[in-house]
């Protein structure tokens, strides 16, 4: 009876300590995982302008005439997640405003004419972080998904009377391009605020229409962010 009763105590102390050792890792798991993860959101504004051989093509059909930059808005969210204090993921939402000008002379006249679209770009990127100071100076790499949506507006002007100008078709299909840039970003207890400037550059012609179907959109952006770290 000694032995039945010496073996259900040795039983229940191995379950005691299988059930200790458990709940010791799920807690230090969900820490683990809590203190790497940022959430935020951020805006700014960034100069885009257009490149690629329909681009150039269509600047030829015009006497003297060279792409200009156009100014636009973007904002939206993102969120973080720290492998180390030198690594992380970071993905974004952002709605943006894009576009592009030129202007020049043509048959004699001064020529203006610009385009601009909305769309959502959802960048994916590797953070590289160095501690410094109070925050961090950290470096942005990575692919960056476009998803065109419509028109915002298609404008031509001559002798600066504007005239008709055909609303330009927009490509709708998902795109892709690239994106890095530098930043630095300040760590106040929980908080995190930033700004960075990064360069996008798309892989695939954004238009469809004859002359712009291999035009490429640059954009050079600067973005204040604002986050919490959990």
């Amino acid at each position: 009876m000694q032995a039945i009763l010496d073996s259900a105590k040795q039983s229940r102390e191995a379950v005691e300590g299988i059930r200790n050792t458990t709940a010791g890792h799920i807690r230090i798991g969900a820490t683990g995982i809590g203190g790497n993860i940022g959430l935020g959101t951020s805006f700014g504004v960034h100069t885009n302008w257009a490149t690629g051989q329909g681009w150039s093509e269509a600047m030829d059909l015009f006497d003297d005439i060279s792409t200009t930059n156009s100014t636009g808005f973007l904002g939206g969210v993102y969120l973080t997640y720290e492998f180390n204090k030198h690594i992380a993921l970071q993905v974004e939402a952002l709605a943006a405003e894009n576009g592009w000008s030129a202007e020049g002379t043509d048959s004699g006249d001064d020529y203006l004419t610009s385009f601009y679209f909305f769309g959502i770009e959802a960048p994916v990127m590797a953070k590289g972080m160095l501690l410094l100071w109070r925050g961090s100076l950290f470096a942005l790499a990575g692919p960056v998904f476009f998803f065109p949506l419509f028109n915002l507006a298609s404008h031509e002007e001559r002798n600066g009377v504007e005239t008709e100008f055909p609303e330009v078709p927009i490509d709708t299909t998902f795109h892709i391009g690239v994106t890095g840039g530098i930043g630095y970003e300040i760590y106040l207890k929980k908080w995190c605020i930033g700004l960075d400037v990064r360069y996008i550059r798309t892989f695939k012609g954004l238009l469809d229409q004859q002359y712009y179907e291999e035009t490429y959109l640059n954009s050079l952006a600067f973005n204040l962010s604002a986050g919490w770290r959990l």
